[in-house]
């Protein structure tokens, strides 16, 4: 996610709750070192929500659910 490390302003993983094309999930967004972070989604949501690897996704965020010290 281009621009995640100013929009969450941390570097740091990013706990969130939110839905998956409507599908809720709670997970994490996983810093790559480089300013970006990542979503990695398990086989059981990629299942649910009928996506394969790669796939595009709409993803709503609802809830950060805890702020760090960063």
């Amino acid at each position: 996610m281009p621009g995640s490390a100013e929009y969450f302003a941390t570097k740091g993983p990013v706990k969130v709750w939110g839905l998956i094309d409507a599908h809720p999930f709670q997970g994490s967004f996983m810093a790559l070192g480089d300013g970006r972070h990542t979503l990695q989604v398990n086989l059981e949501l990629r299942n649910a929500v009928g996506e394969e690897l790669e796939d595009l996704a709409t993803v709503a965020l609802e809830e950060r659910l805890e702020r760090g010290s960063d």
